[in-house]
């Protein structure tokens, strides 16, 4: 059993210099989505509520309807949901589907999408934290650790990646 299967899979597939991306099933996406920060959670809520309140605008007739957000969120993990965290950190989430209505019925098939660059950032100054380390500033622990992975990328040992995910849900409304 792998402590932290997510976290292990990123690394994993960056070390392994391969580039190909990962997917995540849509179970996956739906449990990083729903679980941990009650703020992923309520985006779902939001965002499926003002896609109903859209539709029921934008759909006067008997017709089909393509919907997206406009733009990307970007959202944080917080360092305490450690699995997910070391594989995502930071990510992207966007929703796009179609809506169709007939007679008064609507419905519509959302895709709920998350998509992440796994890299790590060059350090600049990496000499002057090494230097506060020896002097016993520990905070900057994080940014050697960090500073060390962006130089197997650039030192062509590691490759970066995309991680893409989706999951669709139906609703209907009267």
């Amino acid at each position: 059993m792998v402590l932290f299967p997510y976290s292990s899979k990123g690394i994993n597939h960056y070390i392994a210099n391969e580039g190909q991306n990962i997917f995540l099933n849509a179970d996956e996406v739906k449990d990083l989505m729903e679980g941990g920060s009650e703020n992923r959670a309520d985006l779902i809520t939001k965002y499926t509520t003002e896609a109903q309140k859209a539709v029921e605008h934008m759909l006067t007739i008997n017709k089909t309807a393509d919907i997206s957000l406009i733009k990307t969120i970007g959202i944080s993990i917080p360092k305490n949901e450690i699995d997910w965290y070391g594989l995502l950190g930071h990510f992207h989430y966007s929703v796009d589907g179609q809506c169709f209505k007939k007679n008064n019925i609507y419905t519509c098939v959302l895709n709920y999408r998350i998509r992440d660059y796994y890299d790590f950032e060059r350090v600049e100054g990496i000499n002057e934290i090494i230097a506060k380390l020896k002097s016993k500033d520990s905070d900057e622990y994080a940014k050697i650790l960090t500073a060390d992975f962006a130089e197997l990328h650039y030192a062509g040992m590691a490759k970066s990646f995309y991680t893409d995910g989706f999951y669709t849900e139906n609703f209907y409304t009267v």
